[in-house]
């Protein structure tokens, strides 16, 4: 069978691509914003930030596993299957927002108030989680919504939706973060209150576009059926590792902002400012490897288990040339890149250790994500997840010995991100090669 070309891929790739660029606009927005309004607000943003990616996660990794099956069953010519995976997804996602919204407002405050060691950092910290947790149910409906557009392959929409939802969070972040507009300037509460109000915005988007544009009938979308257990059984099978895996990740990611707390708001905020470039330019890979768990998904629906590896190889291609594209300058000219974040030259200066670290991690970044997505796509999921958590323990215990045992310069802790990355590429590698994934059944 004919693997999918160079354009398919881009096609289906890019959209996604501009999609993540304009959704990380909300971190850049965030990040250049509250470093105008000072340390304790940018440190906080970093804190709070990295907490509410944990939470949007959990909808993240089941709407992945929600796309895997879409593009099963379209592989497997079912697309009247679609519409009761998707609204299977919404309703399940709706279920675990509210539960995840109880219990952040009746946990975090007691147990955050003693990890953090800055009264400050935790007061604003508390602050940001009290408005943005409530954009967890908009997140969540947008994740069955770009599990659906990108199971389906028509991944322009999700672009479409990103611009729209980026340029509403800048506009009112501007507004309410410095008070604009007869609104009180309301700093790190402010940039809360405007991705929440963006991402209402967004989901109203996905509703329009869906009523309008797709044929509901085909996909049997918003028709009266009766929900058969094993769709649930089938989407839960595959999403339950890739939640466990991701928030295994996220939470190894916010271990390391809670280390780096300790050394003082001025080490946060370099952080912060990093993290917020690293994330930009990780971009690519993201949405070749978004790609990747969906094009593996659905040739194997079509029964070619031999294009696997193959196709996987095309698209690590493509990936490494889009970094290359994106990195390359940034590497080359580090402090004008660093200067749109924070114009403190001295912070700038000191992050320039960093930033040099995450590009040895991106190029690494840049090879593994396609593979690893490839082994998800498979639908075996609970062997992709020991392969994150073998990356992660190893993770964790370089940033301990470098941080905590050593007391090493920052720019050192950011080098386990490359060893992270090198790990998960090797076990995917091998795993694709010799393990029994062509026996999976999803």
């Amino acid at each position: 069978m004919k693997l999918p070309s160079n354009k398919d891929i881009w096609n289906l790739s890019y959209p996604i691509i501009l999609s993540l660029l304009a959704e990380n606009m909300i971190n850049v927005t965030d990040t250049i914003f509250l470093a105008r309004v000072g340390e304790a607000d940018l440190g906080a943003s970093a804190i709070g930030g990295t907490f509410y990616v944990l939470l949007f996660i959990i909808g993240l990794g089941f709407s992945i596993g929600t796309q895997i099956i879409i593009s099963r069953r379209l592989g497997e010519n079912k697309p009247e299957e679609v519409g009761s995976v998707f609204e299977v997804s919404v309703l399940f996602l709706m279920i675990a927002a509210l539960l995840l919204f109880i219990v952040v407002h009746l946990f975090f405050a007691p147990i955050f108030s003693h990890i953090l060691s800055s009264p400050e950092v935790f007061e604003k910290t508390s602050l940001y989680i009290k408005y943005r947790v409530y954009g967890l149910f908009f997140t969540y409906i947008g994740c069955s919504f770009r599990a659906f557009y990108t199971g389906i392959f028509r991944t322009r929409y999700l672009a479409i939706n990103s611009v729209i939802l980026a340029s509403v969070n800048v506009v009112f972040a501007y507004i309410l973060i410095f008070g604009k507009l007869g609104f009180p300037a309301m700093g790190i509460a402010g940039a809360a209150i405007a991705t929440v109000i963006a991402e209402f915005v967004s989901v109203v988007y996905y509703v329009i576009v869906t009523w309008t544009v797709i044929d509901l009938k085909r996909y049997r979308l918003f028709q009266k059926k009766t929900y058969e257990w094993h769709t649930i059984y089938s989407i839960l099978d595959v999403s339950g590792f890739i939640i466990l895996q991701h928030v295994l990740s996220l939470a190894s990611w916010f271990t390391f902002f809670v280390v780096i707390e300790q050394r003082g708001q001025h080490q946060l905020a370099i952080t912060n400012i990093v993290r917020s470039i690293y994330i930009f330019l990780m971009i690519p890979g993201w949405a070749f490897g978004s790609a990747t768990s969906t094009m593996v998904s659905n040739i194997i629906g079509q029964g070619n288990l031999e294009g696997v590896i193959p196709l996987i190889r095309k698209i690590t291609k493509l990936c490494f040339i889009s970094m290359t594209v994106l990195v390359l300058p940034s590497a080359l000219f580090p402090t004008q890149l660093l200067s749109l974040f924070s114009s403190d030259t001295l912070l700038i200066h000191q992050s320039l250790p960093s930033f040099y670290m995450v590009v040895i991690a991106l190029i690494i970044f840049s090879l593994t994500m396609n593979f690893y997505n490839g082994v998800t796509g498979t639908g075996n999921t609970r062997i992709s997840m020991l392969i994150e958590l073998v990356g992660i323990i190893l993770y964790l215990i370089t940033v301990y010995v470098v941080v905590i045992a050593f007391k090493a310069p920052l720019a050192m802790a950011w080098l386990s991100e490359a060893e992270y990355f090198l790990v998960i590429f090797i076990l995917s590698y091998f795993y694709l090669k010799k393990g029994n994934w062509r026996r999976k059944i999803i």
